[in-house]
């Protein structure tokens, strides 16, 4: 499938998903809304009947306004206008919550105009059978009302989570849609990482073909010229076209190596044929097999091998394809002639090996890409400088096997520095320091 029409796809499905949730949240608000009218409406009549029958209990008229004043979302007033009977407010309020079936926990407190205070107020649990005394209320809870005698308030502390525990169908459908969003940007999230997979394995391929290819036509022309008789004749001839073809089969055996390594490689347990290295002759071999390559750029390498400790306990061919592929690089990403400069210091019983180059560099976030598999940086529009992407990888998991470190620095046209940092051996170097 293309990638327009996938993302197409991808598209209308967002769409179609946002549009479902915006209906599920249009109707579960509504849904809550009712709900909360139902009980403002219960508690508005529940608190109705408690006054009117206070004022009966007092021989009072009742008025024809509204006795309630609903202050805030869960909080209710009374105005009595009378002496409450303290002893039987609690089970008023409570009796009548009841028979409307408001079975939420609430406080009251009654407040005197005369004395000006909160002269009682309770906590109830409507779970409770018996009542659980006198509580001291608030006057933050129960703010002073404009009023000429007494008058109680009633607030529902978990007015919202009780209507909520009431919605359990709302509730429950919209964790159902939840799910499904979640499984829905789960799956974009693959499907992308799918597509870019393919990518990568149809780039992969491409420069596999190309990688195997150059070498095999070099080495397949060399040969064909080798069966000429005036060449045969020319032993200088001769031995250049048999260099020609061992450098040309040197680099397909790195290749090979390199997609055998990744087919296999499980970095838990990479197998090193561990022996007694010298960093500085390793480095030199590297720079020696990429010599040709370097000749073809017309490019330079500048040494300064500071290290006084440089041997190391390392499997010396993973050793030198690590500085190999450094330096390949070096020259692979290079838009002018290019210019490496190759340095050894130690430090903090490391041996440090810097590699810094004049080329295309990168920027932040490529760097932060650079050791994963496959990844290439693009020099254009497309990838023109050819590789598998798997050089710098295998570098990282190497030098993590011989317990070292890695680091990158770079500036985007300014060129890369890299720095390996591994641990040399101390036996050797008390070892050599006893001949001396």
């Amino acid at each position: 499938m293309k990638f327009r029409s996938l993302t197409t796809i991808i598209l209308l499905a967002i769409l179609s998903i946002v549009g479902i949730g915006s209906v599920q949240y249009f109707w579960f608000k509504k849904a809550f809304d009712l709900k909360e009218k139902q009980f403002n409406q219960s508690v508005f009549l529940s608190l109705q009947t408690v006054g009117e029958n206070i004022l009966t209990y007092n021989q009072m008229t009742i008025p024809a306004e509204n006795l309630v004043e609903q202050i805030a979302s869960n909080y209710f007033v009374v105005h009595a206008n009378t002496e409450i009977d303290l002893k039987v407010l609690e089970h008023l309020i409570r009796d009548e919550l009841t028979k409307r079936n408001v079975l939420f926990d609430f406080e009251y407190a009654v407040y005197d105009c005369f004395d000006d205070k909160i002269i009682y107020g309770n906590y109830v649990s409507m779970e409770e059978e018996e009542y659980q005394g006198d509580i001291v209320m608030s006057e933050r809870s129960f703010p002073k009302l404009e009023n000429d005698a007494q008058y109680f308030g009633v607030i529902f502390p978990n007015k919202e989570n009780n209507l909520m525990d009431q919605m359990g169908i709302w509730i429950f459908s919209t964790i159902v849609l939840l799910l499904v969003f979640t499984f829905f940007g789960v799956s974009i999230i693959i499907l992308f990482r799918q597509k870019k997979l393919s990518e990568m394995q149809k780039d992969f391929v491409n420069n596999l073909t190309h990688e195997f290819k150059t070498p095999l036509y070099t080495i397949m022309v060399t040969s064909e010229l080798l069966k000429q008789p005036e060449i045969l004749d020319n032993r200088a001839s001769t031995f250049n076209y048999l260099d020609i073809i061992g450098q040309e089969a040197k680099r397909l055996k790195v290749q090979i190596e390199r997609i055998l390594h990744v087919a296999t490689s499980d970095k838990d347990k990479i197998s090193l044929e561990l022996e007694d290295v010298n960093f500085h002759e390793c480095i030199k071999k590297a720079t020696e097999a990429a010599s040709m390559l370097l000749q073809s750029r017309q490019g330079k390498i500048i040494f300064n091998m500071d290290a006084d400790h440089f041997w190391l306990r390392a499997d010396i061919m993973h050793i030198e394809n690590v500085v190999y592929n450094l330096i390949e690089n070096a020259i692979k990403y290079c838009e002018r002639s290019p210019e490496i400069r190759i340095e050894t210091t130690n430090k903090d019983r490391f041996v440090h090996l810097t590699i810094k180059d004049n080329g295309i560099g990168m920027d932040t976030q490529e760097v932060d890409k650079i050791f994963n598999k496959f990844y290439r940086i693009p020099t254009g529009k497309t990838h023109n400088v050819k590789g598998f992407g798997l050089g710098l990888s295998y570098v990282r998991e190497i030098i993590h096997a011989h317990k070292g470190k890695i680091q990158v620095n770079s500036d985007k046209g300014k060129g890369s520095t890299f720095v390996i940092k591994l641990p040399y051996s101390e036996k050797i170097e008390m070892a050599e320091a006893n001949v001396k």
